[in-house]
């Protein structure tokens, strides 16, 4: 049994640190009414959103009838999702409700409403990519001094931090590491925990009988080399070559599904270029639809490998599997994605 808790706020300063916000939450028998995460460091937040899920629920069964996750408005329509929280739980001590980005939702004073009287019967995280001192509930909490929430920020890393992340995950795999590979994982990937901490997944496992790692061991998994991959692999899946696309594809194993979204920008793009005249304006398509002119004017080459009602259902497909992406198994996003680019190459073929 756990129950309520009053308000406190942490702000993530290091892997260890947030090891430790971590395992208080989980320890605890006193979870929050409300958590609000914010910040732009994301890899911490899906740990910490697991952790608590995995805290709250021993079986499966319980968390498909407890465990709730929403995305965008569009996953529930015609009522605010802040709504189930009133409902009561089954079998269960509490329900558990994730809303990401809820500042977006429109219906955001149902968010303030329910920050100043929540639930009895769930607990709430509130996840959002804006910093702690412009969080619509933080101000809020500072003004009222209400203590039904706590707050987590996740700032993005800086470089010092990113240096102790490589410094201890390679520890841990019992490897050294010089300093030269250390700053070319610096220069050549963005200061960002999730991509960096699969680079060295990658890195170790590759170099699984070497005690010692040095700069060139890592150029072959550097973030760069890995979006040229993935860029090639979707030029090649739009013009339909699935030869290369395979090729690329099977190179790429799991990283491939990173390009999903941005398979969605190339498919909405067209969809645009398909429904305006061929003699609209590029830069007035661009000011239209907010989507770079630059952009638009590399996908022109790819408008007569679809038609339009192809381009809409791989939109409508994409943007199912984009958001199963963090609550479905591996090889469920593995089948749907496969399929999908199967579907693409074979079309009228």
């Amino acid at each position: 049994m756990y129950s309520i808790d009053n308000m406190k706020v942490d702000i993530v300063k290091t892997e260890a640190h947030f090891s430790k916000i971590k395992d208080s939450y989980v320890s605890s028998q006193k979870l929050p009414a409300i958590i609000v995460l914010t910040g732009k460091e994301h890899l911490f937040k899906k740990t910490f959103i697991k952790s608590i899920h995995n805290h709250m629920f021993d079986s499966q069964s319980l968390s498909e009838m407890n465990y709730s996750i929403f995305y965008d408005k569009s996953d529930a329509p015609g009522s605010s999702p802040i709504e189930i929280a009133d409902t009561m739980p089954f079998i269960s001590d509490y329900r558990l409700i994730v809303i990401n980005n809820y500042t977006q939702f429109t219906d955001r004073n149902d968010f303030l409403d329910y920050f100043r009287k929540p639930s009895i019967y769930s607990i709430v995280i509130l996840s959002t990519d804006a910093p702690l001192e412009s969080d619509p509930l933080y101000k809020e909490y500072i003004k009222s001094q209400n203590a039904n929430a706590s707050f987590i920020d996740f700032p993005e890393p800086k470089r010092d931090d990113i240096v102790s992340l490589i410094k201890s995950y390679i520890n841990k795999e019992n490897k050294n590491i010089t300093t030269d590979a250390i700053n070319y994982i610096l220069d050549n990937m963005p200061l960002d925990y999730e991509v960096i901490k699969a680079d060295l997944k990658n890195i170790c496992s590759y170099n699984a009988d070497k005690n010692h790692i040095e700069a060139s061991d890592i150029i072959n998994f550097s973030h760069g080399a890995k979006n040229a991959q993935i860029f090639d692999f979707i030029d090649a899946l739009m013009m339909k070559d699935s030869k290369k696309t395979f090729h690329i594809m099977k190179h790429l194993d799991k990283e491939a599904y990173t390009s999903i979204h941005l398979i969605l920008l190339n498919f909405v793009s067209l969809f645009y270029l398909k429904i305006f005249p061929p003699s609209a304006v590029l830069e007035n398509i661009s000011k239209i639809t907010g989507i770079n002119q630059y952009v638009l004017s590399k996908k022109k080459r790819f408008i007569k490998n679809y038609s339009i009602n192809e381009v809409a259902c791989y939109i409508s497909e994409l943007s199912k599997i984009s958001k199963i992406l963090v609550t479905s198994p591996p090889y469920v996003i593995k089948a749907r994605f496969d399929m999908l680019i199967f579907n693409i190459l074979t079309k009228n073929k």
